[in-house]
């Protein structure tokens, strides 16, 4: 192939038997798999076995191990020592290896949480390789990790002045402009990803993007986009509903509501949202039933207790207010709605000394 072609004009001196397992290594690498992934370190042994003193196969044993992982198809024990050893003899066979003071880095800092020595190996891969994109981006991913926003948006610029077709890039410094609350360049970040791949997750979190700027409609679309491609996607249910809610078509809302719990009958936030929007439609009975639902599911959400008081009183059911907020209290003795939902269906009931009591 032309990379292996490439590969052997770069490396005159690998046996090209060698070259050859590499390359096979890297494509059972790619697939993602349990077997490939076996069939990879296989290969990586082999490249190894019939060039010894060659680097690149024990960093592709160690990145093997270090995908098999994190997909949780070996244990941290299985496979962390044998990583080590690999990046340790990786580094014995060529001192000046960018690729294992990456793979270094990468570890220090999302396997053992050590950010210091993560700096040091990252340092020393752009010392050595100060061309490689992908050095950069992850630099970026974990000073994200650190909250440190600017000094990760950056690193993601260097990424893209080295690889401006990266869209992966893109994707990470938009999220760090928007935790830095700059969502027109998040928005400007996504869309450059979404040109190349479209992908339901990215849109809805450009959706919550637009959401947050007050773009709502440019959200619903960005929503509607990302259930085109994947129509089980619950988030963009529930997120497409609150905007509808918001605009005032809570029948919509409804609707998405009810996908999301056709996807997943136990989604308590989807029952208590739909409630609220049968609440909007005074369809007050069918609030009760998506309120209870809620509570039912998940007993300690007390702003369905709140909700259940308000659609009681509004269907002057005053003792069945006085219960629903009495279960709040029990639960938060300092929630203000249900102290107010308990006044006013005492008021309504004739003890007045008890309401003046409950909405001091």
């Amino acid at each position: 192939t032309q990379d292996e072609n490439s590969a052997l004009s770069e490396f005159k001196s690998i046996d090209s038997l060698a070259l050859k397992a590499y390359y096979l290594g890297e494509s059972y690498l790619a697939q993602i798999s349990r077997e490939s992934f076996a069939k990879a370190r296989q290969w990586n042994q082999q490249a190894g076995a019939n060039e010894p003193e060659w680097a690149l196969p024990d960093l592709g044993l160690a990145s093997a191990l270090g995908y098999e992982n994190q997909m949780e198809f070996i244990s941290v024990e299985a496979a962390d020592s044998m990583q080590m050893i690999y990046l340790q003899k990786a580094l014995q066979l060529d001192p000046n290896s960018f690729l294992s003071y990456y793979f270094l880095a990468t570890r220090s800092v999302w396997r053992e949480w050590n950010w210091e020595n993560g700096e040091e190996e990252f340092l020393k891969a752009i010392e050595l390789n100060p061309n490689e994109a992908q050095i950069y981006h992850s630099r970026g991913l974990a000073q994200a990790q650190l909250q440190n926003f600017d000094e990760a948006i950056d690193d993601y610029q260097e990424a893209l002045k080295l690889n401006s077709n990266n869209p992966p890039v893109y994707v990470s410094r938009g999220k760090a402009y928007a935790a830095r609350g700059e969502y027109q360049k998040a928005i400007a970040d996504l869309t450059e990803f979404l040109k190349v791949q479209p992908d339901a997750a990215i849109y809805h979190n450009r959706g919550l993007y637009h959401n947050t700027i007050g773009n709502l409609r440019g959200g619903m679309a960005d929503f509607t986009q990302a259930l085109q491609i994947n129509p089980k996607f619950i988030p963009a249910y529930m997120d497409r509903g609150l905007v509808r809610i918001r605009l005032g078509d809570s029948q919509g809302a409804i609707a998405d509501f009810t996908q999301a719990l056709q996807i997943d009958p136990n989604n308590f936030q989807a029952f208590f949202y739909r409630g609220n929007a049968n609440s909007d439609l005074q369809n007050y009975r069918n609030a009760i039933s998506d309120y209870t639902q809620t509570v039912q599911l998940n007993p300690n959400f007390l702003p369905a207790f709140g909700s259940l008081g308000f659609v009681k009183l509004r269907l002057q059911d005053y003792q069945g207010a006085i219960v629903d907020s009495n279960l709040a209290l029990q639960r938060n003795p300092n929630y203000a709605d249900a102290y107010y939902h308990r006044g006013l269906a005492r008021y309504n009931l004739g003890d007045i000394n008890g309401a003046i009591q409950d909405l001091q």
